[in-house]
């Protein structure tokens, strides 16, 4: 084989190898003494972890663990420096953090990896969180989202199945009932929640061409202020409906009787505290 320096450097290092040594006495060279020291490497522990992930809440816990170990190991794990009691090749968590995993072989060897799991979760959306301005001076009514009330993911937000954007905030709504949509961007899903924007048409036309046949105060249906009481008045202030919640709007008529293009009043007492009147006109 090939000659070794002697004595061996303090950092030697080798495969697992056999090297044949040989002892010699300076008193009597003629008589070396020759031996075999067996170096023998075990290798560390080889397997694959998962990469970073996301826990979503929303669904409670999830698995990670180890893949391909080339080997059988004994394991120990930790969260955030901890350790945990689990010693399997894949545990179940319930929350965030570093998790970290030492395997160590049957000859002690040790390999320790890491994986990062981000807790994100389903918004948690409500009536509570959303911010309606309505009922404003120049009609640029605004929808907005509490984002402090939807919990630990990072969202974005879409409004009537639009496109979706980062702000929580949406300008120039016509009224009405509209779906609000906010989505998780780290993969928990997409929360959807039902919202109204009080309003009414300027105008109508009852001529039974399917378009603005009908006038009614928007936003008002069985599920939102459905206890709301809506009042339609001539100019002399002549009662001339009261519309329910469920009802079509007011078909321009009084006593089955059509009314005369004309301007005509309303009130509106909503069951939230606020109440309005204005006018509108009905055009034939």
């Amino acid at each position: 084989g090939n000659a070794l320096s002697a004595p061996l450097p303090e950092d030697f290092k080798t495969g697992t190898i056999d090297i044949t040594v040989e002892i010699v006495n300076p008193a009597n060279p003629s008589c070396p003494a020759t031996g075999v020291v067996s170096f023998v490497v075990n290798e560390n522990p080889d397997f694959g972890l998962d990469s970073d992930t996301v826990l979503c809440l929303n669904e409670v816990s999830m698995t990670i663990g180890i893949s391909n170990p080339a080997d059988t190991y004994a394991y120990a794990w930790e969260l955030d420096g901890t350790p945990l009691p689990d010693v399997t090749e894949e545990i179940e968590i319930f929350q965030g953090g570093t998790y970290t995993i030492t395997a160590t072989s049957a000859e002690g060897c040790t390999t320790t990896k890491s994986i990062f799991v981000l807790e994100s979760e389903l918004a948690q959306l409500s009536q509570g969180a959303l911010i309606v301005s309505d009922l404003t001076p120049n009609s640029e009514n605004i929808v907005s989202v509490d984002v402090t009330m939807l919990g630990v993911g990072e969202y974005e937000y879409s409004l009537d199945y639009g496109l979706f954007q980062d702000s929580p905030t949406f300008e120039n709504i016509r009224p009405g009932i509209h779906i609000l949509a906010a989505r998780d961007k780290n993969g928990c899903g997409t929360a959807y929640i039902d919202l109204s924007v009080i309003g009414y048409y300027k105008y109508f036309s009852p001529n039974n061409d399917g378009i603005n046949d009908n006038w009614k105060v928007l936003g008002i249906d069985d599920t939102f202020y459905n206890s709301s009481k809506v009042y339609i008045f001539d100019r002399y202030g002549r009662l001339l409906s009261q519309l329910q919640n469920d009802s079509p709007g007011w078909d321009g008529s009084f006593k089955g009787s059509p009314m005369p293009a004309d301007d005509y009043w309303f009130r509106v007492e909503l069951d939230d505290g606020r109440t309005f009147d204005g006018h509108f006109s009905l055009m034939r």
